[in-house]
């Protein structure tokens, strides 16, 4: 029995903790440095009267304008609000403010309007399905939730349950479910009568195949798939009695292909012990985020991200996902692997379970199927989610995706005060990928949101952005300017630089920090300063 360590907090933002301490131990020296600027900027003007007094006296002259010289940046200490504007508060955060959540909002309500397809008629109770539904979600490997659509609406497992079977029978007998099941996709039907040239089922996702590991399970115990399944999802699922009967009453080609299985040789349970065992897996009750979760643990190793439960080990995770990728998608999956090139499982209930092998696992559900038997609109929304955030396993970026300790991270960060405008700076490094992008943003909500006009991006120390980073920088930015803030970025000229200059705009790009009062003046968020009316000659310094 697989066990795990005590399972951590499950709060999302773990990272705001750390940073907000790092906050508390930088305040002293935050106040000091706003004193210091302080004492500075009266010294100065002490300095500018002083001589002025002087110029008085021995000139004699009239007044004439003289420009202020360039105001004085000062920091804010985080303790101290600089401005309140509209503050969201934690909820409104991830549909308002994380670009993750807008692209999934923009995708669904996209392809909610394509009606192709049908509804699975061969099990009756599935036809009960509400065609319009359409709902997604997205879970990190680091526990972070993205949701989108009907994602809360459940439906029954049905053939993405064969994935998890698969990996509880390899938990208890690896040897014995190797040498019984092939790992080959069959290029047919998910239902097709086929065994291989050894007599045994091609692969584990197609019906013949997942029947025979369900005879394999320890006592044929559903208690302990259901409880599997469970562990993945990181809740309590049950299953739908009504759409179990139904596939019961109807499953006639499912009982020939258990009692060819026992025919051969192979069926380690009786056909009616086996069947009901994989009528009732099939029949198991999830929703978007479920699908999105059991995808994020196979995506960590085999460790749910929420709970920090060991679910399976991370050899099986390996095996799953092999066959996943050439089987899941039943003969479309050579099309899938070309098109969105990701290990995923589908079920004629209109879900698909979809794996970004150390960053993230995708779940989608909508019920209208193809004449393959996979979700019209999730194919779909799998598809531009690859394409658009560059998830392709083999897209050039994958490989530097999945590595951690490269994500972004914040250097510094302070408030300013740049003619007037309060701006938020975080000095950036690292890899901008889709997880590193989405914390930036939550760390930025979270402590700087509501006392900030301007959010500058200061990446002049080694940052790098993917493809998934580049569109969320670009919809955070056009979020930004909709309420009432904008988003600037100082790099210097790099490949980054011109992807992000093609993405927002020069109106969003200065070279270096010096630039940023020019900039803020040339989009209209500050005013050129009024100049003092000082008496004496023009080149007095």
């Amino acid at each position: 029995m697989v066990t795990g360590p005590p399972k951590p907090k499950t709060d999302n933002m773990k990272l705001f903790e750390a940073m907000a301490a790092r906050h508390e131990m930088n305040q002293q020296t935050l106040q000091a440095a706003a004193a210091t600027s302080g004492t500075e900027q009266s010294a100065g003007k002490g300095n500018r009267m002083t001589k002025r007094r002087s110029s008085e006296v021995a000139t004699n002259s009239s007044w004439t304008p003289k420009p202020q010289p360039p105001p004085v940046i000062h920091v804010v200490p985080p303790s101290q609000p600089v401005v309140t504007i509209s503050p969201l508060s934690a909820s409104q955060f991830t549909a308002s403010i994380s670009p993750l959540s807008v692209l999934l909002a923009n995708i669904v309500e996209k392809y909610r309007a394509n009606s192709s397809g049908k509804l699975a008629d061969y099990i009756p109770a599935l036809t009960r399905a509400n065609p319009n539904h359409c709902g997604v979600c997205i879970v990190t490997t680091t526990g972070e939730t993205y949701v989108a659509g009907d994602w809360d609406v459940e439906f029954t497992i049905q053939s993405i349950s064969k994935a998890l079977t698969y990996d509880l029978a390899l938990l208890q007998k690896k040897k014995e479910v190797l040498a019984k099941v092939g790992v080959e996709p069959s290029g047919e039907a998910f239902n097709s009568v086929k065994i291989d040239s050894r007599g045994r089922p091609p692969n584990p996702m197609v019906n013949i195949g997942a029947i025979q590991i369900a005879s394999m399970i320890d006592d044929n115990d559903f208690a302990r798939i259901l409880g599997h399944f469970s562990k993945y999802s990181g809740r309590q699922l049950r299953v739908d009695e009504e759409v179990c009967a139904s596939e019961t009453e109807t499953g006639f080609k499912n009982f020939a292909l258990a009692y060819l299985l026992k025919n051969q040789g192979l069926l380690e349970a009786s056909v009616e012990k086996s069947t009901s065992t994989y009528f009732r897996q099939c029949s198991v009750l999830i929703n978007s985020k479920d699908l999105a979760m059991i995808a994020a643990t196979l995506a960590n190793c085999g460790v749910n991200p929420v709970t920090g439960e060991i679910v399976t080990q991370s050899s099986n995770v390996a095996q799953v996902l092999s066959v996943m990728a050439t089987c899941g998608m039943y003969n479309y999956a050579g099309s899938w692997m070309c098109e969105v090139g990701l290990p995923a499982k589908s079920g004629v209930g209109g879900g698909i379970c979809c794996v970004v092998p150390g960053v993230l696992g995708v779940g989608v559900f909508s019920p209208l199927l193809d004449e393959v038997g996979n979700s019209v609109r999730g194919i779909e929304i799998c598809h531009e989610l690859s394409e658009v955030l560059g998830l392709s396993m083999f897209q050039p970026f994958s490989m530097m995706l999945a590595v951690p300790f490269t994500q972004a991270v914040i250097l510094s960060e302070s408030i300013q005060i740049v003619s007037g405008v309060p701006c938020a700076i975080l000095k950036i490094t690292g890899n901008m990928s889709i997880v590193g992008t989405e914390r930036v943003v939550a760390y930025y909500h979270k402590l700087y949101f509501d006392r900030s006009r301007v959010l500058v991006f200061d990446m002049n120390a080694q940052v790098r952005f993917d493809s998934g980073g580049l569109v969320l920088t670009e919809l955070f930015s056009k979020t930004m300017k909709k309420s009432g803030r904008f988003l600037i970025v100082s790099m210097e000229r790099s490949s980054s630089s011109l992807k992000l200059h093609e993405k927002l705009g020069a109106e969003a790009m200065i070279p270096e920090l010096s630039a940023l009062e020019t900039k803020l003046m040339s989009v209209g968020l500050a005013k050129p300063a009024v100049p003092d009316l000082v008496e004496g000659n023009e080149n007095e310094e």
